[in-house]
């Protein structure tokens, strides 16, 4: 006969077993949705006040549970801060996980300034690491997208080493503090969170452009970081549609679309230049690919190459375009309905961005790059994302997703805001996407400016096997296009004759560092005058229209 404290006993074990996670290494792509009705063992010291399951609500509306911490500004409970000791608890460095993403909101109370941290221990004086930068999100009613790169967390009290404790924390920390601690700050008020996921680094490494020889050193870049696909069922070969050229971006105070008409791929925004004395040096000013963003590792890839004498800076702002595509005038289907944005260098992630007024600092700072940007080249969708920076030279890419795991045309930008005021400037230019037909076909668009200037124009498809991408374009055509809708050059193959007015033969071609390794890829290496230009890749016509690409702009001197 069981007495009633053991029947009390046994019903707490049997709730404790429902609401606590298996403890188990944390692990990529591992994510705390919430559907569970559970907490999933977060919670914040404060028993009065301890996070609680809501049970609709989230980032995907009704029915869409989510995590609530509440803070009351006293005792216990009065720092704003959830924490994790069970399954966010394992081996971070073997695993490879460099990024940690939530989904939050704020329910009541002011905005916040959001870190990750990690803790070597769990008694209240443990050191661990902080995120360096906060991420500030806005008291406006919405969710938005945070993303914690580990490659920013700071030592708070004296820690081992970085490595060390990501080997083995005692405890995962999401909090709210102006400034990088490991405490939460004392706060009144409610935060939500949801889809707590775990990352690894940007997918394997593609082709990424070589710097060209130039007056000024630049150096070798790193190769840019590319997903490996998954292959996809390729239909039946059919005629690719003639795309319409997509108006290449210029850098302006206002970004104005100016639509081009015409059957196929729909045109993609222009922002309208402001007049400026004309620079004597010929020079890239823009970069920008447009392309399907696919989900998982299928995400668009977009990356550029900084020139110049060490020491030298270039501000730039990167943008991922999408809700804006499908506005009229431009009215195209099937557009990224809120994506996001992540700037690598060499060494790893440097920023991300989901909406651009939403931007990561300390409150004063997230204000100062709003209105940077805002001063600059603002998208026109709160929903579209943007991040202005100084870089140095080097090697960059901007790695191009939907919120959520969505998908749909996207478009990724890259202007210089200096212009001649750093001797820092663009040369290259490369995207890695998925082809397909219709208004699914990669449009990579370039201005040139100041003089007449020598590129050369790649797609690869068949050597991309070698760097482990599957499912590959085999038999790629490039079109070249001007901002009246001209064509400039068209090319199948590489070693086929060049006869438009400007073009060089293959020779010449082969006579570069960048001669493509495979007979079916295209090139097209030619003098263009100052102006704006989109390169159009496709299938070539009779072949398969489906499979990953990769389209190049590279400056020739």
């Amino acid at each position: 006969m069981r007495t009633r404290s053991t029947c009390l006993l046994a019903a707490s074990l049997c709730a404790l077993l429902l609401a606590a996670p298996s403890a188990r290494a944390v692990a990529p792509g591992q994510i705390d949705d919430f559907q569970g009705g559970t907490t999933l063992g977060w919670t914040n010291g404060g028993a009065a006040s301890a996070p609680t399951n809501v049970a609709t609500g989230g980032p995907a509306g009704a029915n869409d549970r989510f995590l609530r911490i509440v803070s009351d500004g006293a005792g216990p409970g009065g720092r704003l801060i959830g924490f994790n000791r069970a399954q966010w608890l394992g081996d971070y460095v073997s695993q490879g996980i460099t990024r940690i993403e939530c989904d939050a909101k704020v329910l009541t109370g002011a905005a916040v300034v959001l870190r990750v941290a990690f803790r070597a221990g769990t008694v209240s004086s443990a050191p661990g690491y902080v995120s360096g930068t906060g991420i500030s999100v806005p008291a406006d009613g919405a969710w938005h997208r945070v993303v914690f790169n580990l490659n920013d967390l700071v030592p708070v009290g004296s820690p081992a080493s970085l490595a060390t404790v990501l080997a083995n924390p005692a405890e995962l920390r999401i909090l709210h503090n102006p400034n990088p601690d490991l405490l939460g700050a004392v706060y009144t008020g409610q935060l939500g969170l949801d889809n707590i996921q775990a990352f690894t680094a940007a997918p394997t490494p593609t082709p990424t452009p070589t710097p060209t020889p130039t007056p000024t050193p630049s150096p070798t870049p790193a190769p840019t970081p590319t997903p490996t696909f998954t292959p996809s069922p390729t239909p039946t070969s059919t005629p690719v549609p003639t795309p319409t050229p997509t108006p290449t971006p210029t850098v302006g105070a206002t970004a104005t679309p100016t639509p081009t008409g015409g059957p196929g791929p729909t045109a993609t925004p222009t922002p309208t230049s402001t007049p400026t004395p004309t620079p004597t040096v010929a020079r890239l000013i823009n970069v920008s690919t447009r392309a399907r963003v696919e989900t998982g590792d299928s995400v668009m890839i977009g990356g550029f190459v900084i020139a110049g004498p060490p020491g030298s800076t270039k501000r730039v702002i990167v943008r991922a375009i999408g809700t804006s595509l499908g506005n009229p005038p431009f009215s195209i289907a099937g557009v990224l309905a809120d994506p996001t944005v992540t700037l690598f260098d060499s060494n790893g992630a440097l920023e991300s961005n989901d909406d651009w007024q939403v931007q990561s600092g300390t409150p004063a700072e997230a204000a100062a790059k709003v209105a940077a940007i805002q001063s600059s080249l603002p998208p026109t969708s709160a929903k579209e994302a943007a991040l202005i920076r100084d870089l140095p030279p080097g090697s960059y890419t901007a790695v191009v997703s939907g919120v959520s795991a969505t998908s749909g045309i996207g478009l990724v930008e890259v202007y210089e805001l200096d212009g001649l005021g750093s001797p820092a400037r663009l040369i290259n230019l490369s995207t890695r996407a998925r082809v397909q037909s219709g208004d699914n076909v990669v449009i990579a668009g370039i201005a040139v400016r100041g003089a007449p200037k020598r590129l050369l124009f790649r797609a690869l498809g068949p050597s991309l096997l070698a760097f482990g991408v599957t499912n590959v374009l085999p038999d790629p055509s490039l079109r070249l296009v001007d901002s009246a809708g001209n064509t400039v050059a068209t090319n199948n193959q590489w070693r086929d004759a060049q006869t438009a007015p400007g073009a060089l033969p293959a020779s010449a071609i082969a006579a570069t560092p960048f001669a493509p390794t495979n007979d079916l890829e295209s090139a097209i290496l030619i003098d263009l005058p100052v102006g704006n230009y989109t390169c159009i890749v496709s299938g070539a016509a009779g072949t398969s229209p489906i499979g990953n690409a990769l389209v190049e702009v590279y400056e020739i001197p």
